[in-house]
């Protein structure tokens, strides 16, 4: 049995795809939901159970700001809640004034408020866009 599921699982053709790219890796991981260990920086994960590869799946996008999601500490989160420094995208507001900011990579709907030194990301209505003067999402 076991030689038959060996050769079930192997390629036959000049040019395969990497096996960690199906099964990544779990060795060293805890059990519970990880990156995906091939397809890093995505929203694709793994689950691990007893060092081993149970499963793969896909996060779903954030619905509120229609920006993608990824694994931060076992769980899908929006880019925008995961720091920079640990790959995410949550503007800094150390020295920032309360306020709202626009994101300057990002569509002109998007934008993050201050306060007391901690950022959300907020999105305007549609057909709209943030502001920063009159600090409000006006008409494109």
């Amino acid at each position: 049995m076991l030689l038959g599921q060996y050769f079930s699982n192997q390629c036959g053709q000049g040019h395969c795809p990497p096996c960690a790219l199906f099964y990544p890796s779990c060795e060293g991981k805890q059990d519970g939901v990880h990156p995906h260990g091939y397809k890093t920086d995505s929203p694709w994960f793994m689950v691990c159970k007893d060092e081993r590869f149970v499963s793969d799946g896909l996060c779903p996008g954030d619905p509120y700001l229609h920006v993608a999601s990824k694994i931060f500490k076992g769980e899908c989160t929006s880019v925008y809640s995961i720091p920079k420094d640990q790959g995410g995208n949550m503007p800094d507001c150390a020295g920032m004034s309360d306020g709202g900011y626009t994101l300057e990579e990002e569509e002109s709907g998007i934008y993050f408020r201050c306060d007391g030194g901690q950022a959300t990301v907020l999105r305007c209505p549609p057909e709209k866009e943030f502001d920063e003067k009159v600090q409000s999402c006006k008409e494109k």
